[in-house]
């Protein structure tokens, strides 16, 4: 076996990831993407449109609201901005709601609807975890239309997704 080889398995045991955390490799990756791609489609139909979010949330949105207690399941960071401390996105909706208060998406005519796909990683008793999101928002729109979107959006995936696996 070549000393590179050898050489790089040595730093890769070395350096492992954290208990609770996974990579997601090509053939997990795979069914995954396919899984997002008929997502997309059929949300995308109803109006949805797509955000990306950054990692880090401000600590202050977690204890705002979730309360303190919520702060001990949050990963922190060194990250400091304006006496603001930030940490690892626990929560899918922390950031969407930020988002939209931040930038102003209430300005949209409502109902807002958004997609997203954040990851979390979380501490629980002691223990990491990480989780991958496909998340569906409807802000603004507290109207039969709009629950009746989300659920025919439910249905529809559910057949494409029963449909795949029968294949």
């Amino acid at each position: 076996m070549p000393t590179e080889i050898i050489e790089a398995e040595a730093v890769a045991v070395k350096h492992r990831n954290a208990t609770g955390l996974t990579d997601l490799l090509p053939d997990s990756l795979r069914y995954f993407r396919h899984i997002e791609q008929i997502v997309d489609s059929i949300v995308n139909s109803f109006g949805f449109r797509q955000i990306i979010l950054p990692q880090l949330d401000p600590a202050s949105a977690y204890t705002e609201a979730l309360g303190e207690a919520f702060l001990d399941r949050t990963i922190e960071t060194n990250l400091k901005d304006n006496k603001e401390k930030y940490v690892m996105r626990a929560h899918p909706r922390i950031g969407v709601l930020r988002s939209f208060l931040e930038n102003n998406l209430y300005s949209w005519p409502p109902p807002v609807r958004l997609t997203y796909k954040p990851e979390t990683v979380t501490k629980v008793n002691g223990v990491l975890q990480h989780q991958r999101y496909i998340c569906l928002d409807c802000l603004g729109g507290k109207d039969g239309i709009t629950s009746a979107s989300m659920l025919l959006i439910l249905r529809k995936l559910e057949e494409a997704l029963r449909t795949k696996k029968s294949k």
